[in-house]
Formats: structure tokens, sequence, C-alpha cells
């Protein structure tokens, strides 16, 4: 009869602690990267402020035209949703770039009369939001 040997219990015992620490040491590192950029982000998203002064409606052409103040302290790209009367949610096409302390304007086209609220949210900061209603923009 042929005996098997395999390795000793002690270098078993000494592989698998190695393995466990190899494991713990790289999802240490993966976590600390992960806070790093959570807190950056938080940290960024500190001073960051906007609103919606006015919007103004052509109804000669259909277009709508969102006057948009970064009073933040980092420049913020926003993106435009309509909500419509039924209560559907549409992105505008294209975003919007607001550099901090500035105040831009957006145009584009849609019918006013089926909006019922025009909502802008920065891509960079999730919380920096603000909304119209439809109902008070000015038409001319």
């Amino acid at each position: 009869m042929k005996h098997r040997k395999g390795i000793s219990p002690l270098v078993a015992v000494v592989m698998l602690i190695a393995f466990t620490l190899l494991v713990a040491g790289i999802l240490g590192a993966m976590v600390t990267q992960f806070t790093q950029q959570q807190r950056a982000s938080i940290q960024y998203c500190t001073g960051a402020k906007a609103l919606i002064l006015s919007g103004v409606y052509q109804t000669a052409n259909s277009d709508l035209t969102l006057n948009i103040h970064n009073f933040g302290d980092v420049d913020l790209s926003f993106t435009v949703l309509l909500t419509a009367i039924n209560g559907t949610v549409s992105k505008v096409a294209g975003d919007v770039l607001v550099p901090e302390q500035d105040i831009v304007q957006f145009t584009f086209g849609t019918d006013l009369a089926q909006v019922q609220e025009v909502t802008i949210q920065s891509q960079e900061c999730p919380g920096v939001q603000d909304l119209i209603r439809g109902d008070t923009v000015k038409v001319i």
C-alpha cells in the first residue's frame, strides 16, 4: 500500500493566513480609494449652488429661455428636464455649463402649454437643482 504525502498542517495554516492577509489587503485598498473619492466629491459639492432666475417663452418660435445663476464656488453642468402635464419627464437635448458666479441663458424649443415644470439638475453634484413651474414663465 502506497502512502501519499500531503503538505504538513503547519504549512497549510501559514498558507491560509497569508491568503487571508492578501485578500484583506486588497479589500482594504479598494475601500480606502472609494472613501477618498467620495470625500473629494462631497468637498467639491459643498459650495455648489444654483438657481433658475427666470424663464421667458417666445410664442413666435416656441423657444423657452432659462436664466440660470450659478452662485456657488464651482463650475457646474446642468441637465434640463421637462415634466409634462400628464406627468411624463423628458430630457432636453444638450447640457448647460455654468461657470461659478455666472449667469447663463439656455434656450430650447418646447410647447409651453404642455409643460408643468422645468427642472435643472447638476451632473457633478446631484443635490444641486432648481425648478420653475410652467405657469410662472413669462410669455412674449
